[in-house]
């Protein structure tokens, strides 16, 4: 097996394992919740132009509330850059997606810890700058955040983040820097 599938696989386990230790069985929570009412959602968009340049972001989660304290989670990854062959000299356009599963810990009233495995599938290029195909790309990340209300059951979630795995090829340079919006129903 290769360094980099023992990674991922590490990855997956120690995710896996946080989210067992901290979470209490499912059976003792009081049943006459809905489910729904468990639920949560949000995620991550923007759009950034200018002169000759266009980026999107698109990044949507849902979560689930298995305790008080403790959610699980996944979401869609899909990211579009395009640079303009008038500003450039060329057009560049490049498509990157993916997904992620992840944890959250309410550690404190508003304060939250952070985990999360990302796997994206992107454009990859040599030293030279030479595209060299597509690349699958893992990325784990760890640390907190943040909940600051902005009405309603909604939150605005800025966090700080580390990649624990650092792939050169990454996209992300540590620290990432991100602010989600996540609804509560």
């Amino acid at each position: 097996m290769s360094d980099r599938r023992i990674n991922i696989f590490c990855t997956t386990c120690a995710l896996g394992i946080f989210l067992l230790i901290l979470a209490k069985p499912l059976t003792a929570q009081d049943n006459s919740e809905s489910w729904l009412n468990r639920v949560s959602y949000g995620g991550d968009f923007n759009v950034v132009f200018g002169r000759g340049f266009l980026a999107l972001n698109l990044s949507p989660v849902g979560l689930y509330k298995l305790t008080d304290r403790l959610s699980a989670g996944a979401g869609l990854i899909y990211q579009y850059q395009r640079y303009d062959k008038r500003i450039y000299g060329q057009t560049f356009e490049v498509s990157t997606y993916g997904g992620r599963i992840l944890g959250r810990y309410r550690a404190f009233d508003k304060f939250f810890a952070h985990a999360e495995l990302q796997v994206l599938n992107l454009d990859s290029y040599n030293l030279l700058g030479e595209f060299t195909g597509r690349a699958t790309i893992p990325m784990f990340f760890a640390g907190g955040g943040y909940l600051i209300p902005a009405g309603g059951k909604a939150y605005i979630a800025p966090m700080v983040l580390f990649d624990l795995i650092d792939d050169s090829r990454s996209p992300y340079q540590n620290p990432l820097i991100q602010i989600g919006i996540i609804i509560n129903p």
